[in-house]
């Protein structure tokens, strides 16, 4: 399973990862939140979050990426390109949304369990 960083930076006083990867032909977007400003945001130390897409759904949003950006390049390459950095996870909510990819997303510290 290869797994790819599309976010990793320490921002005042949190430390803050995000990594994508394709397990069992499903796309899974998995970040990890920690440090005291992590604390202050949720009332917990750390802050796990992820976005899943069926193999079905992630195999549309692999043509759905490759026709809009006239790319034959694979998946994470892709993800990595599009929706890295510091707003790619609301790059890609906002992509999903208006092309209706929906996706499975889990909050562990705000226990949301949702299907978009």
């Amino acid at each position: 399973m290869q797994t790819i960083t599309l976010f990793n930076e320490h921002v005042g006083k949190a430390d803050y990862t995000i990594d994508a990867r394709i397990e069992e032909g499903s796309l899974r977007i998995i970040g990890h939140d920690q440090g005291p400003d992590i604390i202050k945001l949720y009332g917990e130390p750390e802050h796990d979050f992820s976005y899943t897409f069926t193999p079905e759904r992630t195999r549309f949003l692999h043509y759905r990426l490759r026709q809009d950006y006239l790319s034959d390049a694979d998946l994470l390459t892709l993800v990595r390109k599009l929706f890295g950095g510091p707003d790619g996870e609301k790059k890609l909510r906002q992509y999903c949304r208006s092309h209706n990819i929906p996706f499975e997303f889990h909050d562990s510290v705000e226990s949301i369990d949702q299907m978009f």
